[in-house]
């Protein structure tokens, strides 16, 4: 089974290692770290390109698929586009399963979007202040301290807690 693609340049240098029958199959595999048995596959064809792959080509080409990337990326409404939506506006004739294949494969994967809290100038500043704080506790001290999943709640625009 076939493992690695050798590039043209190496098969090259392979080709012309063994043109003048100088170089022993060993010799050249000691040059181009290429296994003797490649050499001597590279020797019986001929030449240096490799031979042109088969299989089906790819539905949607790399150029449409960068057009899709960079739409989806452009802001959070584009992003959210279905795959229905994506298919209508880039007038593609292809399944909605490709278009997710292809958006899987370049990285884009469907994910729920972590929501941030909302920080004014005031909670910002105190969260600075605690950090600037504590910043030399060790670990000792931060074992001490217990954190409960209590919060305050602003209503109406009031801050119902402690400053």
């Amino acid at each position: 089974m076939k493992t690695h693609e050798w590039p043209s340049s190496t098969r090259w240098k392979v080709l012309g290692l063994s043109e003048g029958k100088r170089h022993s199959l060993q010799d050249i595999t000691n040059v181009t770290n290429v296994p003797k048995s490649t050499v001597y596959d590279i020797k019986q064809c001929k030449t240096g390109e490799s031979k042109k792959h088969t299989g089906r080509p790819k539905k949607l080409s790399p150029r449409t698929m960068c057009q899709l990337l960079r739409f989806i990326r452009t802001n959070k409404d584009t992003r959210r586009f279905t795959l229905a939506q994506l298919k209508k506006t880039f007038q593609l004739k292809v399944h909605e399963n490709t278009i997710q294949t292809s958006l899987n494969t370049a990285g884009c994967k469907r994910r729920i979007a972590h929501r941030c809290p909302f920080l004014n100038k005031h909670d910002r500043k105190r969260r600075l202040k605690f950090a600037k704080e504590h910043l030399h506790w060790t670990v000792e001290d931060w074992k001490r301290v217990l954190f409960s999943d209590e919060m305050s709640i602003k209503l109406f625009m009031e801050r119902n807690s402690r400053d």
